[in-house]
């Protein structure tokens, strides 16, 4: 969803090969790279699969996910032609995962929720009322981790909740 996102808000901002160039970079910074770092914890048995079960173990994955935020931000501050909804993107994503990554150090939050909420609400903030359509991805996305037993109930409603209160709270204050 993330990808999406980005792509989704950098077109928004920049048609064509420009708006593609920069949802590349804000895609390989904030998913790729941190994607990839787990995957490759877990073929080298670090982590017991993509999804990082373990509470304590989440905090390293995400601290990377946290440099790619950072360099993102970064470069779409120093870069005066960025789009500005793509770097309110990139701070949505900063701001959800050190809340995220605060409640982690003390409880289990699902991190697909709050990128599921908070993706959604941009996506309605970029495009509009039209972009609620899109809703329903955190209930499929919350569902999912439900029927595969890696969440509560509880920890799937904190996620969106957090994820759809960030972006609210980061768009209103940039606007």
């Amino acid at each position: 969803m993330l990808i999406m996102a980005a792509f989704a808000t950098a077109l928004h901002a920049a048609p064509g090969l420009r708006g593609m160039a920069w949802g590349a970079i804000v895609s390989l910074l904030c998913s790729i790279l941190p994607f990839a770092f787990v995957y490759r914890g877990v073929r080298r048995g670090r982590y017991v699969n993509r999804t990082v079960p373990c509470r304590k173990q989440r905090l390293l994955p995400m601290c990377i996910g946290l440099g790619g935020m950072a360099a993102a931000f970064a470069l779409l501050v120093a870069i005066p032609s960025a789009p500005r909804e793509l770097l309110a993107l990139v701070l949505i994503l900063l701001v959800g995962l050190v809340a995220t990554l605060g409640i982690t150090l003390r409880w289990m939050i699902s991190v697909n929720t709050v990128i599921a909420g908070g993706t959604c609400t941009v996506l309605y903030f970029v495009y509009g009322p039209a972009l609620l359509l899109v809703t329903p991805l955190v209930a499929v996305t919350a569902w999912s981790r439900l029927a595969l037993e890696h969440h509560t109930r509880s920890q799937l409603i904190a996620g969106a909740t957090l994820g759809t209160f960030v972006a609210v709270a980061v768009f209103t204050l940039l606007h």
